[in-house]
């Protein structure tokens, strides 16, 4: 184990954790549904598992303490240089809002900077994800910027909420849809 929580532990990926993500279901809020686990043939598993640790690239497993697999956090943009890494984080629907995101982030970043010695981490956030958001400030992390980028949401999904209007967090350009992205870090 690289670092352990109150609620869970961090590990590198295995192979094997990518066969166990493919059975979670998926989210049923059609915001969040780009956030599933995609239902990968044996074949797509391995390449996934490659991509996603070589490189400039690095993925941890989140686990419960009875050790089953939850969640994983991923590391792109690695600089062994500057000491920075941009984080991604996806957990099965069934472990949302309950307490085990926080935790796995805490645990992660106990080990991300006294562990690696990292001195600076980096994520966006969209801003119609409010409760990731909030998981994120509690965590430590501080709002930097925001932009606009392209996502899969089909426009009779996007909820007539004021706030998300008066904000502006979608917009519409020609035939695509965009969602305000909140860039955040933390540093030592």
């Amino acid at each position: 184990m690289l670092s352990k929580g109150e609620k869970t532990l961090i590990r590198r990926m295995e192979r094997e954790d990518v066969d166990v993500m493919v059975t979670w279901p998926p989210y049923e809020d059609p915001l969040l549904a780009d956030y599933s686990f995609p239902q990968f043939t044996h074949g797509e598993r391995d390449v996934w598992y490659g991509i996603k640790n070589s490189g400039l690239k690095k993925c941890f497993t989140v686990l419960t303490m009875t050790g089953e697999v939850i969640g994983y956090i991923s590391l792109r943009n690695v600089n062994i240089f500057s000491k920075k890494a941009e984080m991604g984080i996806v957990f099965s629907p069934k472990y949302v809002d309950a307490g085990y995101g926080r935790d796995a982030i805490t645990a992660f970043l106990n080990y991300y900077f006294d562990g690696m010695k990292y001195k600076k981490l980096v994520l966006r956030v969209a801003a119609f994800n409010r409760r990731a958001y909030r998981c994120y400030l509690a965590c430590g992390f501080k709002y930097v910027d925001k932009s606009y980028m392209k996502v899969n949401i089909k426009k009779s999904d996007i909820p007539k909420d004021e706030d998300f209007k008066r904000d502006k967090v979608f917009i519409k350009r020609g035939d695509n849809i965009k969602a305000l992205f909140y860039r955040m870090e933390i540093s030592t």
